[in-house]
């Protein structure tokens, strides 16, 4: 079951942050510590005998909602716990959900984008950048995935556009 993670659990949630994502796809440690003060940013957490075992960071945005980073920890994948936690997090948003996906160049890559699929998820196949997060991290090509049916160009550029003033103000692309 996915619960907002109170303050005290956050070393947990970024110990497995930074074990589930590379370096330039993520903030500063003080950077996603002060996202825990904003109202429309939330750490669900899914927990087993007390322990965080994963996560789905979320951001509000209007008739979106955006999944910044989803993960579990590496003990409990490939046991449909992911799967699960996804259709809950759509039962409890109730509205379509976007998230960002590498592109295809690895194996790991095509068969995270194949999950994404199978649970509901559109690829968006028009260009895409996360912003460098700090000064001495890349931009990272990523896809767009969106629930409810894929985007046109134009609708497309509006969620772009909202993901960037929203999630990420002042990164530089």
């Amino acid at each position: 079951m996915l619960t907002p993670m109170p303050k005290q659990d956050f070393d947990q949630f970024y110990a497995i942050l930074t074990d589930s994502f590379p370096p330039d796809e993520l903030r500063s440690r003080e950077e996603h510590e002060a996202l825990l003060d904003r109202p429309d940013y939330v750490v669900f957490a899914h927990y087993d005998q007390g322990k965080m075992i994963a996560f789905l960071t979320v951001w509000e945005m209007g008739e979106w909602a955006f999944v910044e980073h989803f993960a579990v920890s590496p003990s409990h994948r490939n046991h449909g716990l992911g799967a699960t936690l996804l259709r809950q997090l759509q039962v409890m948003c109730n509205k379509p959900l976007c998230l960002e996906a590498e592109l295809p160049e690895t194996e790991l890559a095509q068969r995270r984008l194949a999950f994404y699929e199978r649970n509901g998820f559109f690829i968006n196949r028009f260009p895409y950048m996360q912003p460098a997060l700090e000064s001495h991290k890349q931009p990272v090509p990523l896809y767009l995935l969106t629930t409810e049916n894929p985007l046109d160009a134009q609708e497309f550029e509006t969620v772009k556009n909202r993901i960037y003033n929203i999630v990420y103000p002042g990164k530089v692309i």
